[in-house]
Order: structure tokens, then C-alpha cells, then sequence
């Protein structure tokens, strides 16, 4: 009999037939601890870049920006922010600037407000003729340093997202992808971003790597490592599903979608779907209920509850999850009875991070 632990032990399973394809991480992994040393290295020895202490100088204001749904990335800042100081810049030059909050109390970083014109400055005009803001304090500074992830060929190659003004982010979402990847380019290039922090993670916001260096050189470095990461082969469609969402900053129903859609990937016909979360609030008014006259405009969503019976744990009430179309689940013990239940079973952690393209379809 095989235990099977995840979201911080708050599910345990057990069961031989049920597949982690994740168990066994052929890397370690970097702890809270090895962190400060992990970006030390980085900064002696910067991915095709000179060490960092060449490149900035005493009296520049440096702006330590961590994009958004960025796993430890606070803790990198701040050991980014401590390279700094041991290189001679005095810590009050040095800002950390997040685009989301993740939860920590503490007064040493300012959060991103879009919406407080105060917070923004006027940087370039799309080539529409729109004008677009960022965060005044990356504005203002000397040198900028992106930290944020590098996983599964998703590594965002943009501040615009995280750090622009309301009406920017509205305008982004209205533009064709090649349209916004152009104008993220030119948003960086205008902050003058040369080289940034890559963290890539495991499952539950444990972290691999961090990587110091050139923008491009790092970004791809990053990437690779990524992929390799968060690739999965599954070599057959499993009965029982089991997907979590265990990153802290990722507990959205825009993100929870994306975990369905992956977990139904790997399901067979008819198989149940389990996703386990801390997810509560309401979503957006796009997710219909399910006594609503509202159609449902997201087919690929729909086709996955046609398709498959889709229960969630999570930290909403048993109303509210019945409401949103989803069986109730309220611990391990429940989704234990459904493992032995069924002759296959698939645990996928961190469903959501895993890219559509990259997970092989089963057969």
C-alpha cells in the first residue's frame, strides 16, 4: 500500500494503483534557507552577464518588480534586495514592488495598485495612439529587476501585465496576441530591462532553480528547465482524477479552469474528476450556475462537465460548490472512498501549470 500526500498533507490517499507522475523529481530541492545562497551564486556568476556588482552603480535606485502568480517570489526579492546592499547600495535606494499580494504581512515592499493614478506614470503610446502607464517607482528607477517564473514554456517576457494602469490592462485584453506581445515588448524595452530573476518550481511552490542573468539568455535557461519540469506522459487514460491546485498565489477560478481542462485531458470517458483546492470567494459572472438561464459561452468548460462527473474541495460551503455545478467534497476520507472505487487512478499536482501542448493526450 502506497501513501500519497499533497496540499501541505491536508489530502492523503492510499492506494498502489494510483499514478504521481510527479513523485520523484529527478532535482532537488532549493529550501527556504538555500535560497539567499542560490541568488548569491547567481549574482557571482549571472547567466551570460558579468557579475551584477559591474552593473549597477552606488547611487542608483534599483526597483525589484515580482510579476504576478510568482511562488516564493517576495523571499527571492528580498534576497536580491540583500545583494544589493552587500554590493554597497544603500538599502533605502532599493524598492520591491509586487503585482499581486501573496499574503505576507510585512511593510518592506509595496503592492501594485492599477487603479490609483497616484501609483502610475505616463511611459509610451501604443502605436494606436493609446497611452500607457506603469508603476511610478519602476518609472522612477535606475535599474529594474524582474523576478518571476520560468515554468512550463510559459515564462512571461513582460512587466505590462502586472504593473500598468486599469485602463492598460482592459486595452491588453482586447488585443490580438501578437498585437499585445509587441506592445509588451516595447513596455519593457522603454523600462530599460536587461537582465532579471527566474524562479522555476515543483508542485506546492517548491523551488528548483533561480537563475540571474541576461533577459534573454535567462528566460530561455529558465524555460527549458521549466519544460522539463512540468512535461508529463501519461501512457493511458486514468478512471479517477485527482488535481490540485497547491500554489498559494494561484487559488483563482481563472486558474481552477485551467486545471479542469488539463485533468480532463487524462480522463477517460466518463472518468470523475477531483480537484483539490483552497479556493474561496465567487467567481465572475462568465461561470454560470447551475440554475441559471445564462448559456455558457465557454464550450470547452461545458463540454468537460457534459462529459465527466466533476466534484471540489475547496474553502467554499457546500451550497455555494453544489450551486457552481460541482459535487462536494469535504476531505481525503470522501475521495478515498472514489479511489477504491475505481481500477485507475491519476494524481496530478498543480494541475493548472501544466501547458495544454505539453501534456500528451492519452490514447
Amino acid at each position: 500500500m502506497s501513501e500519497h500526500r499533497f496540499c501541505k498533507d491536508k489530502f492523503r490517499l492510499d492506494e498502489s494503483h494510483i499514478v504521481d507522475p510527479r513523485a520523484n523529481l529527478p532535482w532537488p530541492v532549493i529550501t527556504s534557507e538555500q535560497i539567499p545562497e542560490v541568488v548569491a551564486q547567481g549574482f557571482a556568476a549571472p547567466v551570460d552577464f558579468p557579475p551584477i556588482a559591474q552593473a549597477v552603480l552606488a547611487e542608483d535606485r534599483i526597483a525589484i518588480a515580482v510579476e504576478l502568480d510568482t511562488p516564493c517570489g517576495l523571499q527571492v526579492a528580498r534576497s536580491v534586495a540583500a545583494q544589493f546592499v552587500e554590493q554597497g547600495i544603500p538599502r533605502e535606494n532599493i524598492q520591491i514592488v509586487c503585482a499581486d499580494r501573496d499574503g505576507d504581512p510585512g511593510d518592506d515592499f509595496i503592492v501594485h495598485d492599477p487603479s490609483d493614478s497616484e501609483q502610475q506614470a505616463y511611459l509610451l503610446v501604443d502605436r494606436d495612439g493609446v497611452p500607457c502607464y506603469v508603476n511610478r517607482v519602476l518609472f522612477e528607477a535606475d535599474v529594474v529587476v524582474p523576478v518571476g517564473t520560468g515554468d512550463g514554456g510559459r515564462v512571461r517576457n513582460s512587466l505590462c501585465a502586472g504593473f500598468c494602469d486599469a485602463e492598460t490592462k482592459k486595452y491588453l485584453e482586447r488585443m490580438k496576441p501578437e498585437h499585445a506581445s509587441a506592445m509588451e515588448r516595447m513596455f519593457d524595452d522603454n523600462l530599460g530591462v536587461f537582465w532579471q530573476v527566474r524562479i522555476v518550481t515543483a508542485p506546492g511552490d517548491q523551488v528548483l532553480g533561480v537563475m540571474v542573468g541576461a533577459s534573454e539568455a535567462v528566460l530561455e535557461k529558465a524555460g527549458q528547465f521549466g519544460n522539463e519540469t512540468w512535461t508529463l506522459q501519461i501512457g493511458s487514460a486514468a478512471d479517477l482524477v485527482v488535481a490540485s491546485i497547491e500554489s498559494i498565489c494561484s487559488q483563482t477560478w481563472l486558474h481552477l479552469r485551467q486545471a479542469i481542462l488539463n485533468a480532463a485531458k487524462v480522463a477517460s470517458e466518463n472518468a470523475i474528476l477531483v480537484l483539490c483546492t483552497e479556493l474561496r470567494g465567487q467567481p465572475s459572472a462568465a461561470w454560470p450556475t447551475v440554475d441559471s438561464d445564462q448559456n455558457n459561452n465557454d464550450e470547452a468548460l461545458a463540454d468537460v462537465f457534459r462529459g465527466h462527473h466533476v466534484y471540489l474541495a475547496s474553502r467554499l460551503t457546500q451550497d455555494s460548490t453544489e450551486k457552481f455545478g460541482f459535487g462536494y467534497v469535504e476531505d481525503s476520507s470522501q475521495i478515498q472512498k472514489l479511489v477504491d472505487q475505481n481500477e485507475s487512478c491519476l494524481l496530478l499536482r498543480d494541475a493548472h501549470r501544466v501547458g495544454l501542448k505539453q501534456l500528451e493526450a492519452c490514447q
